[in-house]
């Protein structure tokens, strides 16, 4: 059986690392990555933006040391020239959102993981918080 790729939204690598409210249920999507039950993506967008909002948290030092943990199991999607022409052209008027939709469809994502399914509904790909997805299995 073919594993799902599963892309995980900025908003879920920072509820992970920063434990916020209802966290858990992202926690165990990653640890679904982590045995081998999915494949995960974020992008490296979602590096930056999560190192810049985590490290007032955690600190510098820290933040990056959980990045790399992090970069160990999830992997990284394209985001590159066509992600970025695509996202450009399409009705989303949320930018970072649209890059995010078009580095899922570079993989093939069987479903876009986030907190602001909003921010996703020309998607084209199915489009679910941690919790729904969970109980969908």
């Amino acid at each position: 059986m073919e594993k799902s790729n599963v892309f995980l939204d900025t908003n879920i690598i920072i509820d992970i690392l920063c434990m916020r409210d209802g966290y858990e249920a992202a926690a165990s999507v990653l640890q679904m990555g982590m045995n081998g039950e999915v494949e995960l993506f974020m992008t490296n967008l979602t590096l930056a933006n999560t190192l810049y909002i985590v490290r007032k948290d955690l600190g510098k030092e820290a933040a990056l040391e959980k990045m790399k943990v992090l970069c160990k199991i999830v992997h990284i999607a394209p985001s590159g020239q066509a992600e970025t022409d695509k996202a450009f052209a399409t009705k989303n008027p949320d930018f970072e959102d649209a890059l995010q939709n078009y580095s899922a469809e570079a993989i093939s994502a069987d479903v876009i993981l986030t907190r602001n399914e909003k921010h996703f509904r020309y998607s084209r790909i199915p489009v679910m918080n941690c919790m729904t997805y969970l109980d969908s299995l």
